[in-house]
């Protein structure tokens, strides 16, 4: 049973000057309970914008004890169509587990040096993950074993589709593909995307 999320979102929108700002509350409901979401819109010529926040927290996967992980400086050939902030700065990866099995990967962007750069490191920006088993969830309540009626009713308007047992989807600044098997989700991956690459 997935459990209650709190997310905060923020519509925006840009324009001539003439915004309205209006708290609003939605709920999205799924076959197990209820999630609810306070964000703030801003509304222009009818567009909105969803900014979603980070799919994870990395300070707190880093330091769950019943995860583990390996990490390292990504060479530079790997990095091309990462979203990069700034021309200083590196990727960097830490591959995860749990019980020594192998379950995932997280790709992180870090604006300083890699000579410093370890696990206690806290200025880590998202970049990506891959999830291959429920050991973590993105946006607290999607993850593998997600029944799919779950994962559509938590898009429900963003932009997505499915493509034979893959579901893709748009969620503000990052992308998602969600593998499926039978009716629940297989395979995460979730990466954050830049509107011009560096």
């Amino acid at each position: 049973m997935m459990s209650n999320i709190k997310l905060s979102l923020l519509f925006l929108a840009f324009g001539c000057g003439n915004n309205v700002h209006e708290r609003v509350d939605i709920k999205r409901i799924n076959s197990d309970n209820l999630i609810e979401s306070n964000f703030e819109r801003l509304e222009l010529n009818q567009i909105d914008t969803i900014i979603f926040p980070p799919p994870i927290n990395i300070n707190e996967i880093k330091h769950r004890s019943n995860l583990g992980s390996t990490s390292g400086v990504m060479p530079l050939k790997e990095t091309q169509d990462l979203c990069r902030e700034d021309s200083t700065g590196f990727f960097g990866e830490y591959y995860l587990f749990s019980n020594d099995a192998p379950f995932g990967k997280l790709v992180v962007f870090v604006e300083d040096s890699d000579e410093g750069w370890n696990f206690e490191t806290a200025d880590e920006t998202f970049v990506a993950i891959i999830l291959t088993t429920n050991e973590v969830m993105v946006w607290d309540s999607i993850g593998v074993g997600t029944p799919l009626k779950d994962l559509k009713a938590f898009l429900s308007n963003d932009i997505n589709y499915q493509k034979g047992t893959i579901v893709f989807a748009e969620l503000g600044e990052y992308s998602a593909s969600f593998t499926v098997k039978g009716d629940t989700i297989s395979r995460v991956e979730v990466w954050r995307y830049c509107k011009v690459r560096k």
